[in-house]
């Protein structure tokens, strides 16, 4: 169906308007569709980490809501936003995003098991719960398969 006339004005319907729109995907995770299975499970593994991150430091927020701002609150919500920003990358097969996540993830299991588990008993299982998830991760995103991925292309 082409474009009407009333009364003078090109009326055109709206599918004809916007179908050239609907085929551009700029923030498209195709290349973790086509990821072997370590890569996509190590993704699954860091969202729900992140997932878990992110619960928390939204009930931290809420708790703590008429105290003044503490260093959980200063730190946590650039720390959630960046991990968030380098797992999406990672989907997106930079390999300077996965770098990343390993060389951060070394101080973050010693800073987050020696000060914050003895400060914050209570999230202590939540605590090892995302370092287990994280550490699996980071062991699928090291695998030799994963590596090729990332640096040539497809992994066999």
């Amino acid at each position: 169906m082409g474009p009407r006339r009333l009364s003078g004005v090109v009326v055109r319907p709206l599918n004809f308007t916007v179908r050239g729109h609907l085929d551009a995907q700029p923030w498209s995770l195709a290349p973790a569709h086509t990821a072997p299975g370590r890569v996509r499970l190590a993704l699954a593994l860091l969202w729900a980490a992140w997932l878990a991150s992110a619960c928390a430091l939204a009930l931290h927020l809420y708790q703590s809501r008429a105290a003044p701002l503490d260093l959980y609150s200063a730190l946590g919500v650039p720390s959630v936003l960046v991990q968030a920003l380098l797992i999406v990358l990672i989907g997106r097969r930079h390999n300077l995003a996965r770098l990343l996540v390993v060389a951060l993830a070394i101080p973050n299991f010693i800073v987050v098991h020696i000060f914050f588990s003895d400060m914050y008993r209570a999230a202590a299982f939540r605590i090892n719960i995302e370092a287990a998830l994280r550490l699996s991760a980071l062991v699928l995103l090291l695998t030799p398969e994963s590596a090729r991925w990332f640096r040539n292309g497809v992994a066999k």
